[in-house]
């Protein structure tokens, strides 16, 4: 009777740690299986809300299209203005340091001032006297 007692209580003891080991086994599958549907479920939330955000860009995108295209119409008029008031000028200041380089470069020991400069410039593409000596000559 003693043996079949050892006997039963050494197969409880193996019974509950076949047990054990199952139910530990099952609760490593399940943290592996909640894992990966976290892992997954975190892949296609991220894929949700960026194709969320783009679809929220576009719409906000054509809206304010739709909402401010008298403004852009009336920004593009005052720049065109503004481009045909000071095109002539960015020419003329253009000339005037192009000018300034040649008057620096060469003619410096010749003439006293730019302004001298620009008048016998001024005068030769006229068609006017060539002489440099007329126009404030350093002396």
């Amino acid at each position: 009777m003693l043996a079949f007692w050892f006997v039963n209580e050494i197969a409880g003891f193996f019974v509950l740690v076949v047990v054990t080991v199952v139910i530990f086994m099952a609760c490593n599958g399940l943290f592996i299986a909640i894992k990966s549907a976290t892992f997954w479920l975190a892949e296609t939330t991220a894929t949700i809300m960026e194709i969320l955000g783009n679809l929220i860009l576009q719409v906000t995108s054509g809206i304010a299209w739709v909402l401010f295209w008298p403004a852009r119409f009336v920004g593009g008029l005052v720049f065109g203005l503004i481009e045909t008031v000071m095109g002539p000028f960015e020419a003329w200041r253009e000339e005037n340091r192009a000018l300034r380089c040649l008057y620096n470069e060469e003619y410096r020991q010749v003439f006293r001032s730019f302004q001298a400069f620009k008048r016998y410039w001024t005068a030769v593409q006229n068609g006017g006297d060539a002489d440099p000596a007329s126009y404030d000559k350093r002396g």
